[in-house]
């Protein structure tokens, strides 16, 4: 089954796993949230399709992998750091290496971890509507920017 923009009620990908899709066909930015807490996956999917983003979620950094290689409207990606399966750093680090054009914003509620990828930000638990927009606008920015001077 493939994944349908639009979907709310959960999608499989080409390996079997469900994720959640609130993606738009109109949103100009999509967001996966790479999050296995669930209340604060639900509260960084309110804050961002609140801002007009499309979001699709992902249970863990295993997940989010799969759904990156199944969608290729992914703009960006918010992601914590103690996830299972694949954690959240090496998770931005993959991403950044097959997907340099995903603006990657890591959160945890330990200190910034060492290791951070390149032009990833990071913001400390528990975190705001404002700290997250503010964090991925200037993520979504920057990769724009690296894109259009033709860098991968």
């Amino acid at each position: 089954m493939q994944s349908v923009p639009g979907l709310t009620d959960g999608t499989t990908t080409p390996q079997g796993l469900r994720f959640m899709d609130s993606s738009r066909d109109d949103a100009p930015v999509i967001v996966l949230v790479a999050e296995d807490e669930t209340l604060v996956r639900l509260l960084a999917n309110d804050i961002l399709t609140d801002a007009d983003y499309g979001v699709i979620e992902a249970h863990d950094g295993q997940e989010a992998l799969a759904i990156l290689a199944a969608k290729n409207t992914v703009r960006a990606l918010l992601t914590d750091v103690n996830m299972p399966n694949v954690d959240g750093l090496a998770l931005a680090k993959i991403v950044r290496q097959r997907w340099p054009h995903i603006g990657i914003v890591v959160t945890s509620g330990m200190p910034k971890p060492s290791g951070l990828p390149t032009g990833a930000r990071f913001i400390s638990k528990p975190y705001g509507y404002e700290d997250v927009l503010h964090e991925l606008e200037a993520v979504i920015a920057e990769t724009a920017d690296m894109q259009a001077m033709g860098g991968h």
